[in-house]
C-alpha cells in the first residue's frame, strides 16, 4: 500500500484534543448543592458555551454550558439517546451547533486544524478495522501512520485474546474487535480519548480491560479521557467527574463525593438521577429516574 492511502485512510481513525483554557460548567440552576459538587473545578479540555444543537429536526439541548476537565477521566452523561447521538457528532466534527461553540484546544470542535485532530481519539459504536488484514498487520499498518505510535500499548491488549498475531481482524469476536479498535487509539498515545460507553458493555471481563486500559493511558500527565453515555460505571479508582447533561444545564460532580454520600443527585434536567451500588463489581452506576416521576 502506498504510503499517502495509509495517512488518508487512517484519518478515519478521528481525533482533536485539550484546552488549557475557560473554566468549568455552568452551574445548574436552583438544584439543590450535592457534597463537593461547588469546589473549583481543574482547567478545561472541552468546553460548550451557550450550546444550541439541533438532531433529526428536534432541539436536544439549548443554551448548554459544560466544560470536561483537563488531565482527567470523566463520564459525560446525557439526558438521552438522542442527546448522546448529537454530543458525539459534534465532539467527531460532524455536526455544527445551531448557535453557541464547542471548543477543544481553542477550536472550534467541527473546524479543527491538523495538528489538534493528530493529538485526540474518538472510538464509537460499530467503528471498525480493516478486516481482512490480521492483529499484527494492523500494527505495522497503523505504525506507518502515526510517529507516535507504540507497539507495546497495541500488544498489551490484543495479545490478552490468547490468540495468533496472525488471526484475522474477521475472525475475532465483536468485543475482541471492538478491543482492537481501542488498542489502535490508545497506541496513537492521544492527548484527548473520547470513547462512546459502547466499548464498555460487551460484559464483565471486556470492561474489567477497557478500564485497565484507561487507567494505564490516563497515568499518564496531561491526558484527558471522555466516557460518553450511561453505561460506564463510575468506578472511584478511575473515574473522576460525573458530569450531567440535561436540555439547557449541566451538572459536574466529583466521584469523591458521591462516595462520600451516595444516593439521589441533583440532575441536570427535571427529576433526579440514582447512583446506587453495583453488586460484586465495586462500582458506581447512574440510573436514570423512570418517566413520569420526579
Amino acid at each position: 500500500m502506498k504510503k499517502h492511502a495509509m495517512s488518508s485512510r487512517a484519518t478515519s481513525m478521528r481525533g482533536h484534543v485539550a484546552s488549557d483554557h475557560l473554566p468549568g460548567s455552568a452551574p445548574a440552576g436552583s438544584a439543590p448543592a450535592h457534597a463537593g459538587i461547588n469546589r473549583p473545578q481543574p482547567p478545561a479540555s472541552v468546553t460548550g458555551a451557550e450550546l444550541t444543537i439541533v438532531c433529526q429536526n428536534k432541539t436536544v439541548c439549548e443554551h448548554l454550558h459544560f466544560a470536561v476537565p483537563k488531565g482527567a477521566v470523566s463520564v459525560l452523561a446525557p439526558r438521552d439517546a438522542l442527546c448522546k447521538a448529537a454530543l458525539l457528532d459534534l465532539l467527531a466534527g460532524r455536526q455544527r451547533p445551531a448557535a453557541g461553540t464547542c471548543l477543544i484546544d481553542g477550536h472550534e470542535a467541527h473546524n479543527l486544524p491538523l495538528a489538534a485532530k493528530q493529538r485526540i481519539g474518538i472510538l464509537e459504536n460499530g467503528e471498525r478495522i480493516y478486516e481482512v488484514m490480521t492483529i499484527g498487520q494492523t500494527a505495522l499498518f497503523f505504525n506507518g501512520c502515526y510517529p507516535e505510535w507504540h507497539n507495546e500499548t497495541y500488544y498489551r491488549l490484543t495479545d490478552g485474546f490468547g490468540v495468533s498475531r496472525r488471526v484475522k481482524i474477521s475472525n475475532l469476536h465483536n468485543h475482541q474487535r471492538a478491543l482492537v479498535a481501542l488498542a489502535v487509539l490508545l497506541a496513537r498515545n492521544p492527548d484527548l480519548l473520547i470513547l462512546d460507553d459502547w466499548i464498555t458493555t460487551f460484559g464483565d471481563s471486556t470492561r474489567a480491560v477497557v478500564y485497565d486500559a484507561i487507567r494505564r493511558h490516563g497515568a499518564q500527565p496531561g491526558k484527558t479521557t471522555l466516557l460518553v453515555g450511561h453505561h460506564a460505571g463510575l468506578t472511584p479508582d478511575l473515574i473522576d467527574h460525573l458530569i450531567l447533561v440535561g436540555h439547557s444545564t449541566s451538572l459536574t460532580i466529583p466521584t469523591a463525593a458521591l462516595l462520600a454520600a451516595p444516593g439521589p443527585v441533583p440532575a441536570a434536567s427535571t427529576g433526579t438521577m440514582t447512583v446506587r451500588q453495583v453488586p460484586n463489581t465495586g462500582s458506581l452506576r447512574q440510573t436514570p429516574p423512570r418517566q413520569g416521576r420526579a
